[in-house]
Formats: structure tokens, sequence, C-alpha cells
């Protein structure tokens, strides 16, 4: 396989800015079929800028984005969703209205565009992959964690090739977290590619293989987070002399 190939999104000197913030300048990341990318860097960085701009919810000021070998710098969030990139918000977005399997369900519904009954089966089917039960319960009965995993399913029901996590682990328990990146890795398992925005580097160091950080926009380095966590500027910038 040719190099290139393995690569199902890249960004050419990505910048985004908000009249006269720079939130983003010249960056470019490549993110492998199969692989679980970490990005990481201090508040105001740019990382949810930086998901913001690659799911369609900003479009770039500057610069490309290439998926799957082609340019959808100019595609909106919705077409981005149905060619198979998804992702999860910082702040929870759950349908209050609705049950656990009615919140799984848009996703099959609106990006998909599956029937009723088919989304029905889609979001059945991806809840037990999540290990979610009681489909049937109102959101406001769900736990930290139940939402979380409702986030996520709600994410794979719309059969993404590329899932992108904003800080998944924030709001839950160390234990939590340790079963919730058990299920990044079966989720990887699946041949998704997955990128992953956060700020507890033990997730990061144990789920990732390469890291990005991110330091006022710019790529500050890029690597295994064994080499990257000892690079002083990273260290410096973010991770502290205790990293």
């Amino acid at each position: 396989m040719d190099m290139q190939d393995n690569v199902i999104l890249k960004t050419e000197k990505l910048s985004r800015h908000f009249w006269g913030l720079v939130a983003l300048t010249q960056v470019d990341i490549e993110l492998k079929r199969g692989e679980i990318l970490g990005i990481i860097g201090p508040n105001g960085a740019g990382k949810t800028t930086l998901i913001n701009v690659l799911t369609g919810l900003f479009p770039p000021t500057e610069g490309r984005i290439i998926y799957e070998g082609k340019d959808i710098s100019a595609l909106p969030a919705h077409i981005r969703s149905r060619i198979g990139i998804a992702r999860t918000f910082q702040i929870s977005r759950p349908l209050v209205d609705l049950t656990l399997l009615e919140n799984v369900m848009t996703g099959a519904l609106f990006a998909r565009g599956l029937t009723c009954p088919q989304a029905i089966k889609k979001a059945s089917d991806v809840c037990g992959f999540m290990g979610l039960q009681d489909l049937d319960k109102p959101v406001s009965k769900l736990t930290a964690l139940e939402i979380k995993k409702m986030e996520v399913a709600r994410a794979l029901s719309t059969d993404p090739k590329i899932l992108m996590l904003d800080e998944l682990m924030a709001g839950i328990s160390s234990d939590e977290a340790d079963e919730m990146m058990d299920l990044i890795n079966k989720i990887r398992g699946q041949g998704i590619s997955i990128c992953v925005i956060e700020h507890v580097m033990r997730v990061i160091a144990a789920l990732t293989d390469r890291v990005i950080v991110l330091d006022w926009g710019r790529t500050l380095a890029e690597g295994p987070y064994a080499e990257v966590s000892h690079n002083p500027m990273v260290i410096k910038a973010y991770l502290g002399e205790d990293a």
C-alpha cells in the first residue's frame, strides 16, 4: 500500500481566524487509517477549533482538508457526517426530552437517512456494542458515564470512518475512564480511525499511537507520547516539570 493510501484525513496549512483572533495557523496533520491520534495542548491552544473545522462546524479561513483523497474544505457539517466523519462534543448535548434509544437513533435517521425501523435496529445494535442497557430510560435518569456512552453511540450510529472525541473523559471517575478506554480500543478494532482531544495524560499515554501538541494555534510537536512528553518545549508550554 502506498503511504498516502494509508492516510484517511489530512490538512494542508489549515488556518482559522475569528475576526481579530487567530485560532489556528498553518496546521498540517495526518490521520492514518485505524490510528488513534491524540491532540493535546493548553486551554486556548486551538484543539476544539481544529475539530470544529475538520467536522465542518466552521469553514477554514485558509488551507485545505483532504478526506480519502478529496478536498472537503467547503462541505457543510451534515455532508461530512454522511461521508463518514463523526464527533462528540466537549459539553454533552443530549436531547433531554427523548429516551436513550431515541437519542442514539438521531444519528442513524439524520446522518444515514435510515427509515425508522432501520434506525431502531441500528441504534439498538450500537447501544449493545457500547454496553448500554435500559434503552427506554429517559436521559434525565442517565448517569454521567451513560451519557458519555450515549454520545459515542450516537456518533457510531452514523457508521463513521473517523470518530473525533472531544474531552470524553471529563466529569467521570478514573475507573469509568478505564472503561471508556477499553471501549475506544474496541471501536478502533472495528477499523475506525479515532482522534482524541484529552487533558488526562494517562489516557493519552495509554491510548494513542501518535500525539500532536498545539500551542497558540500552531503545531508545537508531533510523535509518540513517550517522545513528545520529554520535549522541553512541550513541558514548558503544557505538561509541566512533573510530566
